[in-house]
C-alpha cells in the first residue's frame, strides 16, 4: 500500500493519477483491472489513497468471467463459480473500499466482454456475521474504458427526452399480436400466459403530457 498522490510525479503527462485522486468523492473509489498471462493487477484509487494488489493470471478470470457470464444469461448461477470470481477480483479490498457505495470499474480482457458486475457476490460486515448481497444491492457501479475518462472537461449536454414503455403484447390471443414479425419472434421463444396490461397506455399517455416533454 502506497499514497502516491503525496509524491512529486516527474513527467507532466503522469501527473493524471494525482488529477484523478482530485476528481473522485469521498464516497468514490476508482477500481481498475490490468490482466496478465502471468500476473493481474488492481490499482485502486480513492480521494486519500492508491494501492495496488496482485490477482490471479488472466486464464484463471477469463475461464471464470466466461463460466459466471453464461450462468447469468441463462438464469442457473453457480454460487461457487459466483463467489470465486468476486474473490479472485475483490477479495484483497479493505474496508474503506467497501465501504465507498459508489464505485468505477475499468475493466481489461475478460472484464470488457460484458461481464455483469453487479451480479457478483459481495461480502457486507456487520456487527455479529458476515452475510452475502448482490455487489449491485450495496453499490453504484459505473464502468469507464479508461481511467482518463474522469478527466475530460467536456461538460455533459442535457438532452431532456420522454420514453415510456407500457401496453405491451404478451400472449398470441392479442389482436395486437396478428404480425408476420411478432408470430417469428413468438416461435423463438418461449410463450408465457399473461393478460393485457390495457391501463398501461393510459399511464404512459399521460406521464408523457404531463411530463411537458412530448
Amino acid at each position: 500500500f502506497q499514497n502516491i498522490s503525496l509524491q512529486n510525479e516527474k513527467k507532466s503527462d503522469q501527473k493524471s493519477l494525482r488529477d484523478i485522486q482530485l476528481r473522485l468523492s469521498n464516497a468514490e473509489a476508482l477500481l481498475s483491472f490490468c490482466l496478465g498471462k502471468d500476473k493481474s493487477y488492481l490499482w485502486v484509487v480513492t480521494r486519500e489513497s492508491v494501492s495496488l494488489h496482485e490477482l490471479p493470471p488472466q486464464g484463471e478470470v477469463a475461464r471464470l468471467a466466461s463460466q459466471f457470464s453464461d450462468d447469468v444469461r441463462r438464469d442457473r448461477i453457480s454460487s461457487d463459480t459466483a463467489t470465486a470470481l468476486s474473490q479472485d477480483l475483490f477479495g484483497k479490498l479493505g474496508p474503506s473500499v467497501w465501504q465507498r457505495p459508489n464505485w468505477i470499474l475499468v475493466g481489461d480482457g475478460p472484464l470488457l466482454n460484458a461481464l455483469p458486475f453487479a451480479a457478483l457476490p459481495a461480502p457486507v460486515p456487520s456487527r455479529t456475521h458476515e452475510s452475502l448481497a448482490y455487489l449491485g444491492s450495496t453499490h453504484t457501479i459505473r464502468l469507464l474504458p479508461t481511467e482518463r475518462f474522469l478527466l475530460s472537461n467536456v461538460p455533459a449536454s442535457a438532452n431532456p427526452t420522454f420514453v415510456g414503455i407500457g401496453d405491451p403484447v404478451y400472449n398470441l390471443a392479442d389482436s395486437r399480436g396478428d404480425h408476420p414479425r411478432f408470430r417469428l419472434a413468438s416461435a423463438k421463444v418461449p410463450s408465457a400466459s399473461l393478460a393485457r396490461l390495457a391501463g398501461s397506455e393510459r399511464e404512459i399517455t399521460y406521464s408523457a403530457r404531463f411530463s411537458g416533454l412530448t
